[in-house]
């Protein structure tokens, strides 16, 4: 059973729950809540949504279900679900876990999607603030996820393509398979570990970036960050790799002896391996203040 749920039921209210029997399409958008996909043992797509209120508030839960039923606009058609949350917290004030904290804004929902294993989404947009975005063990053939404060986590996913944006937070894909990938973030690190896939572009302005035990034949790997350091490992890969790594002063390059290179020097490298394979692996990775590592 997956850890998220368990983490999700313990802290908060189930105060919504619909059979999504078909479902092929999101679209979510959800303020100051996190919105996960999980991969389950039931037999069709679910939607929940959890909400904070006091253990001890009656009129809170009156509320919060007058909120769900009345302000939160759900729509479920022909496959596709569209969630919107943004237009409902205006005037709703709570205390949240027995705390005199107090949301002006509205109720703090979270929303939780569950698929049977081996289900596979068409199109997942999913938009949120303040909070974290994950999908586990899921596949789809594109996704959008875009949060302004908070993390973007993919776990264990299969997909085709995806671009994942966060302005304050971190970005990780761990143990996935995937054809092409876009992750941009402002300030935080992108980290992705252990996966198969064709192309990645990352960017980040302040943070560090992350490969580390790629397998399979990637085909383009391009690495951008303003101030950080950049380090891959990719001594596992099963392809030609040609790299052009340049790191601005007072960074360093550090490059692993595989690489023929040409004209190397503190600060850049230009180089590639000469294994025979048949499929070449194009490697760029730049960063203003920081340090670059390729082994």
């Amino acid at each position: 059973m997956s850890t998220i749920k368990n983490n999700m039921d313990s802290k908060k209210h189930l105060v919504y729950e619909k059979d999504l029997d078909g479902l092929k399409l999101l679209d979510i958008k959800n303020i100051d809540g996190d919105i996960k996909i999980i991969s389950g043992e039931n037999s069709i797509p679910s939607l929940k949504i959890y909400a904070y209120y006091d253990d001890y508030n009656t009129e809170a839960k009156k509320e919060v279900d007058s909120f769900i039923k009345d302000k939160l606009h759900i729509d479920y058609n022909d496959g596709k679900l569209v969630l919107n949350s943004e237009s409902a917290r205006r005037s709703i004030t709570i205390n949240v876990f027995k705390s005199r904290e107090i949301y002006s804004n509205g109720y703090s929902t979270d929303i939780l999607i569950e698929l049977p294993l081996n289900y596979r989404l068409k199109n997942i947009h999913l938009k949120s603030s303040n909070a974290d975005l994950k999908l586990d063990g899921i596949q789809f053939d594109f996704a959008k996820l875009k949060t302004s404060n908070g993390d973007i986590k993919l776990f264990d996913i299969k997909g085709d393509n995806f671009n994942l944006i966060t302005s304050n937070g971190d970005l990780i894909v761990n143990d996935s398979t995937f054809a092409k990938g876009y992750l941009t973030s402002s300030h935080g690190d992108i980290k992705i570990h252990s996966d198969d896939f064709k192309e990645v572009e990352a960017s980040t302005s302040l943070g560090d970036i992350k490969l580390r035990d790629i397998y399979g034949t990637p085909s383009k790997i391009d690495l951008k960050t303003s101030m950080g350091d950049i380090k891959l490992d990719l001594s596992d890969i099963k392809t030609d790799q040609s790299i052009n790594v340049q790191a601005s002063m007072p960074g360093s390059v550090n490059v692993a002896d595989r690489f023929i290179l040409k004209n190397p020097s503190k600060h850049s490298a230009v180089g590639y391996t000469n294994t025979k394979f048949k499929i070449t692996t194009e490697i760029n990775a730049q960063t203003s203040m920081g340090d670059v590592e390729v082994r």
